[in-house]
């Protein structure tokens, strides 16, 4: 947060562990989310992952929404940085295997070129501390593997959604049709198709108007015939 927050004064460090309680951070005090709420403050910035459960524990002491900031918000604090789109890339999971490597270096391409990337899984995997390290934003939330992204206001933050693998086809079968998708499919397993040939045909027209299929094995071609879609290649840096 120190690049992002320099030219920001901090007041508190708020963290639900008593442990850390009373301690210091680089000479900022750590407190309670209770005493934090007590100094004078703009905003409440969350620099966690479990973002929906800070989010309902701050309303429950009566903060208000406009006062609140997430992790995808921080780049928005650099004053001398310009307005950045922000891209959100959802995972189904954060194992080390193939698709997931490949979104891996989607964000830090993406991110190197000024977008504000985000990714987003609803569980935690090996990948997490490579995604931090790439300073790369995280968010878990275990609803995104029952949901569809109508039930999940927060993705209308974003500028453009990337979907990663056929697994997570239920999130587009009811959303905001304003926010572009791409949906990136790796799968080459024959199993898969029961998928796309199930479910393909419920995602909503306007969906399949506005969104985008990338698929990187020629199998999709006849599946995905009345949607926008084109092979995408990319290889890994060794």
């Amino acid at each position: 947060y120190k690049h992002y927050l320099s030219q920001h004064e901090i007041g508190a460090l708020a963290d639900n562990d008593v442990y850390k309680q009373g301690t210091l951070l680089d000479n900022i005090r750590i407190v309670s989310i209770e005493e934090a709420l007590l100094y004078p403050f703009d905003k409440v910035l969350i620099m966690s992952r479990f973002v929906n459960e800070m989010t309902e524990q701050l309303a429950a002491l009566g903060l208000k929404a406009d006062k609140i900031l997430y992790p995808y918000d921080i780049g928005c604090l650099d004053k001398h940085r310009k307005a950045q789109k922000k891209i959100l890339i959802v995972s189904d999971d954060l194992k080390r295997s193939g698709a997931q490597i490949a979104i891996l270096h989607a964000s830090e391409v993406l991110h190197k070129n000024g977008y504000l990337v985000t990714i987003a899984s609803p569980c935690e995997g090996p990948l997490v501390e490579m995604i931090w390290r790439q300073g790369i934003c995280l968010i878990i939330d275990a609803a995104l593997a029952i949901n569809t992204f109508k039930d999940l206001p927060w993705i209308s933050e974003f500028d453009l959604i990337i979907i990663n693998t056929a697994v997570s086809y239920y999130l587009l079968l009811d959303r905001n049709t304003t926010i572009p998708v791409i949906w990136w499919l790796h799968e080459c397993d024959e199993g898969y198709h029961w998928v796309l040939d199930e479910h393909l045909n419920r995602i909503p027209y306007q969906v399949q108007e506005h969104s985008h299929i990338g698929f990187s094995t020629i199998q999709y071609h006849d599946l995905l015939q009345h949607l926008l879609h084109k092979l995408c290649i990319y290889i890994y840096p060794k």
